[in-house]
């Protein structure tokens, strides 16, 4: 723990010192796209169910993209760097670093959620304390399986730029999809599309607030959310101990 905890201080240093713009991005894109989409609500004001929709969409991508860049995507650059199998000579193990990114990006994700939240609640006077319980909900519940699932991405041998690329051309249309996209009737096709982590993130958090009784949103059943959280911890668990700690793309 008393790694983990040094390399989560290590990493904080790196991404509030010299990487501000991995921590403005994430909060401002969200915060301009929410507003440019629904400025209409100043003056026709949605009622819960749309904008629990609205504010779901936005939650799934800002989380995703929190831990797609800040552990997959770093992961990978860290092992095509050297610095990966560095940091696990240092530690002894790369556990602790793998832990110290989460809790790193676990705050960042906190701040971000936060900060959308709060900002867009007050602009258009919207029960911000609950949308803040929610949100909070969500995301303790998601982290652990988003983040295991993006395990998977520097245990593969792609190139960090390639996987940053394609990765950052597909979540804007996986967000479409996942907001858009009716439930069918056909678990089988709604469990595949699930797959996709935005549609994950986003059911689930329409999952939790029917259950918390704020909606009653059409949604498929909790088996499916289930089937998917399992999968994606399966996932990471095997890729964590897959994972490599030189390159097979750089010499290091």
């Amino acid at each position: 723990m008393v790694k983990t905890y040094e390399f989560f201080v290590f990493f904080n240093r790196v991404v509030w010192k010299e990487s501000k713009l991995a921590i403005i991005w994430p909060m401002m894109l969200p915060l301009i796209t929410f507003f440019l989409i629904n400025y209409r609500w100043f003056y026709d004001k949605p009622d819960f169910d749309t904008m629990i929709s609205y504010f779901a969409g936005f939650w799934a991508f800002i989380i995703v993209t929190i831990f797609l860049n800040g552990v997959g995507l770093r992961l990978s650059i860290f092992r095509e760097t050297g610095f990966l199998k560095s940091f696990t000579y240092m530690a002894g193990s790369k556990n602790p670093i793998v832990f110290g990114l989460l809790m790193n990006q676990m705050a960042l994700g906190f701040v971000s959620l936060i900060v959308f939240t709060v900002v867009n609640g007050a602009l258009f006077q919207l029960p911000i304390f609950t949308l803040l319980y929610l949100v909070i909900s969500i995301y303790i519940l998601v982290a652990l399986p988003i983040f295991l699932l993006m395990m998977w991405l520097p245990s593969i041998s792609v190139r960090s730029m390639t996987i940053y690329s394609i990765s950052n051309m597909l979540i804007f249309p996986a967000t479409f999809i996942a907001v858009y996209r009716d439930v069918i009737n056909f678990p089988i096709l709604n469990f595949v599309f699930s797959l996709n982590p935005v549609e994950y993130v986003y059911r689930m958090s329409i999952l939790l607030s029917n259950t918390f009784e704020l909606t009653d949103i059409a949604t498929y059943n909790n088996w499916i959310i289930v089937a998917i959280s399992s999968l994606y911890i399966v996932i990471g668990i095997l890729c964590w101990r897959k994972l490599k700690l030189v390159s097979t793309i750089v010499r290091t």
